[in-house]
């Protein structure tokens, strides 16, 4: 079984995608912050 492609991209890809969506996450936190900050001034 984890021989088979499939199975191994399974187990590879929610790490890959909880990356991504931290990225994002983070990404929108900044711009948020930059909003906030600059509604601010």
């Amino acid at each position: 079984l984890a021989d088979n492609p499939l199975i191994s991209h399974r187990l590879i890809l929610p790490d890959f995608f909880k990356e991504l969506a931290s990225k994002i996450a983070r990404r929108e936190k900044l711009s948020k912050q930059k909003e906030s900050f600059n509604g601010s001034l």
